[in-house]
């Protein structure tokens, strides 16, 4: 199974689609919403956000337990350069 990269731009795109789902609940005149017809599609909309918020929050936390990994590979490789570079000093200063 191949592992899906999550990229920060798509999470920044989701979050832009429930600001405008937000706004489209905010505008959205009382009348409008007085229908049964409305009303269901409303509140279905409300749920699918909802659950496209929750896929979101999963993503979003898969990010950065990736990103701390790559950090923590980055200082890892610094540190060993950085012993390394101390053990050729040593070596030389014999």
């Amino acid at each position: 199974m191949t592992e899906e990269k999550i990229e920060i731009d798509e999470i920044k795109k989701g979050l832009g689609i429930i600001a405008n789902v937000m706004l489209l609940g905010q505008s959205t005149q009382e009348n409008f919403l007085k229908t049964k017809e409305n009303g269901k599609m409303f509140e279905s909309l409300c749920s699918m956000t909802e659950s496209y918020t929750r896929v979101l929050e999963d993503k979003m936390e898969r990010w950065e337990a990736e990103e701390r990994y790559r950090q923590n590979i980055a200082l890892q490789a610094m540190e060993t350069y950085a012993e390394g570079r101390a053990i050729i000093r040593m070596r030389k200063a014999e």
